[in-house]
């Protein structure tokens, strides 16, 4: 009874686990007030319903792909397992795939866009984000003098600056041990490369200061279809002031975020051991140890090379056995089908 309690609460994640999910769920709700109000205000060339169409397809992707849970990231491991192994000299067949759970039938391209897609949920929506924001831009530079356009340049200028600082800064999750503590910048810098979509929800939040005054302006605006244009208004305000809080919350690398436990672990070492085992005797000891090492500096994988590789050779001597008797099943197989051609052919003669 214990035990099933503690894997119960094991399995258990909390809020902060699926703050990018959350995020783009928010972001989708906060694009589609944006895309509404646009349209009650009469929006001339379908600008802001556009830029919101846009958006939405980010806010998609994170709210789809953001916050992998275990099984999606070791699927996602262990084909990078599977590359890194190939990288080294290992052939890899089909035949050896369908002896991994992990590895089997999930070589297609569907499965190669869905592992990508879930390794870069962030990339997705801040990119959507950039392109909406250069549009927004670009039309407010283009008709500076018409109103509310300098405050629609101010917009896509604040959102793409959020959304290139989300894509173009690198996660380093140690950057704030790096830094030199005396130093108040290089604190900052650490504090930001730590996450940064830290820096791109900051952006992100001060076009919210954009977003209320907008709101503010469209009380004034007529109804069209029985709806006003700051109901929707003060709603993509909202929706995107807590939406950039999570967003602010997130890793960019959402592979990396989880420990795995000693049977997810397991799962990797027997993909290792499976694709080693199908080598020539002289590459093996190599693989074996160069593998050990590269999933030891996985952050998901808390055990040492040398524990790994003591799996890793008991795991490769019972796949080794499998891979022999296999073989010669196989090689007997052909065997006797060749004698009953021989045998078929004589009679026929």
């Amino acid at each position: 009874m214990s035990d099933h309690t503690t894997e119960k609460h094991d399995d258990q994640t909390s809020w902060r686990d699926k703050t990018l999910k959350a995020a783009g769920y928010g972001y989708l709700l906060g694009d589609a007030a944006f895309a509404v109000s646009g349209l009650i205000k009469g929006d001339r060339g379908y600008d802001i319903l556009r830029t919101g169409a846009i958006w939405s397809a980010g806010g998609i992707g994170a709210a789809i792909y953001g916050n992998p849970d275990t099984a999606k990231q070791l699927d996602i491991l262990a084909h990078r397992l599977e590359h890194y192994l190939k990288k080294q000299g290992a052939k890899v067949t089909d035949q050896v795939r369908d002896h991994s759970e992990l590895l089997q039938g999930k070589n297609g391209l569907g499965a190669k866009l869905d592992r990508f897609m879930y390794e870069h949920p962030t990339e997705l929506l801040n990119g959507s984000y950039a392109i909406g924001a250069a549009g927004l831009l670009y039309n407010g530079i283009k008709n500076f003098g018409e109103a509310n356009k300098k405050t629609t340049a101010a917009m896509g200028a604040l959102v793409l600056a959020g959304a290139l600082c989300g894509l173009l800064i690198k996660e380093d999750p140690d950057a704030r041990s790096k830094v030199d503590q005396n130093s108040i910048v290089s604190r900052t810098i650490g504090y930001i490369k730590e996450k940064p979509m830290r820096l791109a929800g900051a952006f992100y939040w001060a076009n919210n200061g954009i977003g209320i005054m907008n709101a503010r302006q469209d009380m004034s605006v007529a109804s069209k279809f029985g709806m006003k244009a700051h109901w929707f208004s003060f709603l993509t305000v909202a929706a995107y002031i807590a939406s950039n809080g999570l967003l602010a919350l997130s890793a960019r690398d959402q592979i990396d975020e989880k420990k795995f436990k000693p049977e997810h672990i397991a799962q990797l070492e027997q993909v290792a051991a499976e694709i080693i085992a199908a080598q020539p005797p002289q590459l093996q000891a190599a693989l074996l140890t160069n593998v050990s090492e590269y999933l030891a500096k996985e952050k998901m994988v808390s055990r040492s090379s040398r524990e790994l590789t003591d799996d890793l050779i008991a795991r490769l001597s019972e796949s080794s056995k499998r891979h022999l008797a296999q073989s010669t099943e196989h090689k007997w197989a052909a065997k006797a089908a060749k004698e009953k051609a021989a045998s078929t052919a004589a009679t026929l003669a």
